[in-house]
């Protein structure tokens, strides 16, 4: 919860409030802002296909304070400030229209699905003066911070991260369902690299070297930092439960997130973490906030998009790689014939062609066994119409 004096600074400044998306993470937002927020902050809520589950959620709450509007006419012109949840394919255009506004605007991973369009972001920013930030959470965790400071004499010579989810879980009071129409990359790469950006800003990441993929054990990108240092980058989302593991030289210290805020073994000595402050999205919201009444701290925010830039060439090599490596596997298996009784051929085509439709703006709902079944079955068919 927001200090009183911090809340009377900000509702000086920030009287209006834009959250563009309708889906889960939406409403996490929504329900993380209205609390660092003062009651009499309007909050306009978004959403293009989600309008009548919209007002049923606010209604529910009694939440008077926020205006449920169609996103094609977000009121941009009227806002003090911008939050970006829709679809990861939208957010490069929602984005524009935000900075087109001049209004300061915090974007959800990814930014954008390529470079130039994130650096054409970046550069309207600059050219408008308004701030851009990414929304990547992590840098506000204070057991990411304890363990960065506890490892800071430990000489790198090896990074390993494991993240893997389970297709359905309960998070924030909601099932959470893996979204296999993004990309496992835009998904979940941005928090890694956040998270070695957070261990060790003098070892950036500089290159992917290679990705390699298995339909049941996920993906896993090689990524070579600052210093010719290797990192390995394990990421899943069929897991039978959450993992979050951050490994330093083979195991000599290790963090584990998997349930927050987790614990550290450092050099034998294991340390439980506690929460201390914010909660990382609440501090992440809570910095793009406070920046509106002190810009001058704009150049140093670590969610500034300028400052996270050099993340979106990364990704966009490494989806690269995967494609192609999917596509591989796709030629392989149309030769040998596909079963659908099969996970791994199940997994290979929802992995392969749900992210690429969904970035042409076509959604499948796939949640269900018999959704992804039958997404598989389609894929299956425009693969031997081709």
């Amino acid at each position: 919860m927001a200090s009183a004096s911090h809340a009377q600074q900000r509702s000086e400044r920030l009287k209006t409030l834009g959250i563009m998306g309708g889906g889960r993470w939406a409403r996490v937002l929504l329900n993380v802002a209205r609390h660092l927020l003062p009651l009499e902050t309007r909050i306009f809520w978004g959403t293009t296909h989600g309008y009548d589950a919209a007002v049923s959620f606010r209604n529910a709450g009694n939440l008077s304070h926020i205006t449920v509007v169609d996103s094609q006419q977000f009121p941009f012109g009227n806002l003090d400030a911008v939050v970006i949840a829709t679809a990861s394919h939208s957010h490069f255009s929602d984005a524009r229209r935000s900075l087109e506004c001049g209004v300061p605007t915090l974007c959800e991973k990814p930014l954008a699905l390529n470079r130039q369009h994130a650096l054409e972001l970046v550069q309207q920013a600059t050219d408008q003066g308004t701030l851009l930030g990414i929304d990547l959470e992590f840098f506000y965790a204070n057991y990411v911070q304890e363990f960065a400071a506890a490892i800071v004499d430990i000489p790198i010579k090896r990074i390993d991260i494991e993240w893997h989810d389970p297709r359905i879980e309960q998070r924030h009071g909601e099932m959470k369902h893996a979204n296999f129409s993004v990309n496992i990359i835009h998904d979940i790469f941005p928090h890694c690299w956040s998270l070695l950006r957070c261990l060790s800003p003098q070892h950036s990441p500089q290159e992917i070297n290679h990705v390699r993929y298995h339909p049941s054990s996920g993906v896993q990108i090689a990524v070579e930092l600052q210093a010719e240092i290797p990192c390995q980058i394990n990421l899943g989302r069929q897991s039978e439960r959450r993992i979050r593991r951050i490994a330093i030289n083979g195991g000599e210290a290790v963090l584990d997130f998997s349930t927050e805020p987790g614990s550290s073994q450092i050099l034998g000595t294991l340390t439980q973490y506690r929460w201390n402050g914010d909660r990382p999205l609440s501090g992440a919201l809570r910095s793009f906030f406070d920046l509106l009444e002190h810009p001058e701290r704009y150049a140093a925010w670590p969610l500034a998009a300028h400052n996270c830039v050099d993340l979106i060439p990364l990704s966009e090599s490494a989806v690269t790689q995967l494609r192609v490596e999917q596509m591989r596997q796709v030629e392989h298996a149309s030769r040998g014939g596909w079963d659908l009784t099969h996970d791994d051929h199940r997994s290979l085509l929802i992995d392969t062609f749900a992210p690429a439709l969904n970035e042409q703006g076509k959604l499948h709902k796939l949640q269900s066994e018999e959704e992804l079944y039958e997404f598989a079955k389609q894929m299956v068919q425009n693969l031997s119409d081709h």
